[in-house]
């Protein structure tokens, strides 16, 4: 008797070890297919890391979207 409880006691813990091998592999798939979730990781990176360089990135992504609101803006005008 006491050989099925150690082999329900044996498998029990096979399944726990898989679940948590499967979670792992879960989180590692959603870490590399979440882009937003890994451009805000980066972003957050950059700003702590240089400043600097994140300040001329968001600049420069402000002054594009200006940009091609103002040309979407003139060619909605001329029409």
């Amino acid at each position: 008797m006491t050989t099925d409880v150690t082999t329900t006691t044996d498998e029990s813990i096979d399944v726990q070890k898989a679940r948590a091998a499967l979670a792992t592999t879960l989180t590692g798939i959603e870490d590399r297919i979440n882009l937003p979730k890994r451009a805000v990781t980066a972003a957050r990176r950059l700003r702590q890391t240089r400043p600097v360089v994140f300040s001329l990135a968001m600049v420069s992504a402000l002054a594009a979207v200006g940009a091609s609101g103002w040309a979407a803006f003139r060619l909605l005008r001329r029409r």
